[in-house]
């Protein structure tokens, strides 16, 4: 884990927030294929192995999605504790800033610095999350 992941924190959110929905919607999907499999007729094999092997790339699918999801969580985890290992102020700038997504300006407002002050802050607070993820 380093900085970069820090950074990556609020598209990752996004992206497993979307997985999820997508996840939702091919459930919808599965739910449907199933009960036509299980309502067509025994003489239409063809149609029946047909509809259950989209049912099984789907789910193939879901399995594969699901774990990258549950691994993009754990990276989460694992930086929202580093996050919080590190000392105030600089914890609420990361917080605010990497997890919550907020602009420096934002911030800055928010906890009552100037812009360029923060900015100079928000370096500080990098480099100690970088002392923290060194023992990661």
């Amino acid at each position: 884990m380093n900085r970069e992941d820090l950074k990556e924190y609020k598209y990752n959110k996004e992206w497993i927030k979307n997985r999820t929905e997508w996840i939702k919607e091919q459930q919808t999907t599965i739910n449907k294929l199933g009960s036509i499999v299980s309502d067509l007729p025994k003489g239409s094999n063809s149609i029946y192995d047909k509809e259950a092997e989209r049912l099984a790339d789907l789910n193939e699918c879901f399995d594969e999605l699901m774990e990258e999801i549950v691994f993009e969580k754990k990276k989460q985890k694992k930086i929202v504790d580093a996050i919080k290992m590190v000392k105030q102020p600089y914890r609420n700038i990361l917080f605010k800033s990497y997890i919550q997504g907020k602009s420096l300006v934002k911030v800055a407002n928010e906890m009552d610095y100037n812009y360029e002050y923060m900015k100079k802050m928000n370096g500080i607070a990098l480099n100690k999350f970088d002392d923290v993820t060194k023992s990661y």
